[in-house]
């Protein structure tokens, strides 16, 4: 009667329990897809049986492949919740990730809750939302919500701001000011700088 013991060798992701009596092995937790341990859909770990009568002891190494399954565990995302547009523009384009594969993922479904945005083109994990009405500088709340391809989503409330701008390209780090005057950031800072200097001296 030959005497073993067993063991992981290996298991990065800590899913398996190998009885060390037995060597039966059990799922601790249920496989992710989406975990950096599965390479292109399979998880590999090592088993080892260890035989206790010889000395020294001896060592076999069994290695496990898993094949691991997507399924639709994730909802969609979209990345920037604070965009930043111009005042002379009517269109914010906003774009989801989803780490599940297809079917579950992509293309996804964008639909815009306020009554005076509509959406415009759509492709793939992008959308374009366009506005209906003229956009003033300030910073509003827009709620968008994003299904994968199952009709699985929420909805993402989008703090949006909106500037003056000079050039195609927004500058998020300007401040208005009264009079029309606009200050960037370092100049904010300086100005706080400054302030707190004063307060030093006093």
């Amino acid at each position: 009667f030959v005497s073993n013991r067993y063991a992981k060798g290996s298991d990065p992701a800590n899913w398996l329990h190998i009885d060390p009596a037995t060597g039966n092995i059990s799922f601790i937790t249920v496989p992710d897809r989406e975990s950096e341990y599965v390479v292109n859909g399979t998880y590999t770990a090592t088993i080892l049986a260890i035989n206790n009568d010889d000395v020294p002891s001896t060592t076999a190494t069994g290695t496990i492949v898993l094949r691991v399954e997507d399924t639709n565990d994730n909802i969609p995302i979209i990345k920037n919740l604070q965009p930043c547009i111009c005042d002379n523009t009517k269109s914010l384009s906003v774009t989801a990730f989803d780490p599940d594969q297809s079917p579950f993922g992509a293309p996804f479904k964008f639909t815009v809750l306020d009554g005076n945005w509509k959406i415009g083109k759509t492709e793939g994990n992008t959308a374009e939302l366009q506005s209906l009405k003229e956009l003033w500088p300030g910073t509003f709340k827009l709620p968008v919500k994003v299904e994968d391809n199952q009709g699985s989503g929420e909805v993402h409330n989008l703090d949006v701001k909106v500037v003056e701008c000079t050039k195609k390209q927004p500058d998020c780090s300007l401040t208005k000011l009264g009079g029309g005057a606009v200050l960037g950031a370092s100049a904010i800072g300086l100005m706080v700088l400054g302030s707190l200097l004063l307060l030093r001296k006093c």
